[in-house]
């Protein structure tokens, strides 16, 4: 039996590098045939519950500002039937590939496809990438809130947020650095990261940033407004927002989360995480991360 792992482990370990040129090749012949370059995608990499939506209500508002054609705020659905793809299923297999909307040419681009995955070097190494990222104890705080008291089958699993970090922590702190180090790696321009805490203080900033980072002088006044117009979508806002948050699904716990999103949206979403660690919890997570090379307070972790 022994022997037989062995032999199975061996036989994986040397397939891997065939089968990784192989999806590489795939993806870049399946880009080939859209007529799309590397350049024109912008990935929107992101740690979930980091403000994924938010970003994508600020580009679906700023482009229908550009197009005076269509310069009526997003709705709720606007920034699926905009920016429907996810990069992993729609460009690697899984799902079909959605068109996405031609608005994006303004700001040289095809698409802005999300992503919840370490950073790919292979496949993303000549296209932007978008990083967006979150103190990990808000972040833990969000997860608890709009997945383990949302979703009905996942309701009563974990006992609160200090649960949920310590489950996630290894999947985090990989994402995390995976970033860290492409961005150190030869300069890389075309990776920006931009914090949650960042977006959520100075919106019209970090827009604009991003636009001048894509090559683009930004319009001062549609930015003003694309943040404004944004700003309505709440669930989206504080770094939550997924589509079934705006359709109105009913969650598992409704009474927390309304309670949870009205405490947001009087005090602010950044710091909720006081509630539920005590300062114990606090070292033990600086500790973890200290096994890492990284410092809890580098994070934005005060209103």
């Amino acid at each position: 039996m022994q022997i037989n792992r062995k032999k199975q482990k061996s036989a994986k370990t040397i397939m891997r590098p065939v089968f990784d040129l192989y999806r590489k090749l795939r993806y870049e012949s399946f880009l080939w045939r859209l007529g799309v370059k590397k350049e024109e995608l912008l990935i929107l990499a992101t740690i979930t519950k980091t403000g994924t939506h938010y970003m994508r209500f600020l580009f679906a508002n700023y482009l229908k500002q550009l197009d005076n054609s269509s310069n009526n705020p997003a709705g709720p659905f606007d920034i699926d039937d905009m920016f429907p793809n996810g990069w992993h299923l729609a460009y690697l297999g899984g799902r079909p590939y959605k068109k996405p909307t031609p608005l994006l040419n303004l700001l040289g681009l095809h698409d802005m496809p999300r992503s919840h995955i370490d950073y790919q070097e292979a496949y993303w190494k000549n296209s932007r990438v978008l990083h967006l990222y979150r103190n990990p104890l808000d972040y833990a705080v969000f997860l608890y809130i709009f997945k383990y008291q949302y979703y009905k089958d996942l309701a009563g699993t974990v006992s609160g947020p200090v649960e949920v970090l310590n489950k996630h922590f290894e999947d985090y702190i990989k994402m995390y650095l995976s970033y860290c180090v492409a961005a150190k790696a030869n300069s890389n321009t075309k990776l920006l990261s931009i914090s949650y805490e960042d977006l959520s203080r100075q919106p019209q900033v970090c827009l604009r940033t991003i636009i001048r980072w894509l090559g683009f002088e930004p319009d001062p006044y549609k930015v003003d407004l694309a943040v404004q117009y944004s700003s309505e979508q709440v669930t989206s806002l504080i770094g939550a927002g997924e589509r079934w948050q705006r359709d109105n699904t009913v969650p598992a716990n409704p009474s927390v989360i309304e309670e949870f999103i009205n405490t947001c949206i009087n005090e602010g979403s950044i710091g909720q995480w006081k509630k539920y660690f005590n300062s114990s919890d606090v070292r033990l997570v600086q500790d973890k991360l200290n096994r890492f090379g990284v410092d809890l307070y580098d994070f934005v972790l005060e209103p």
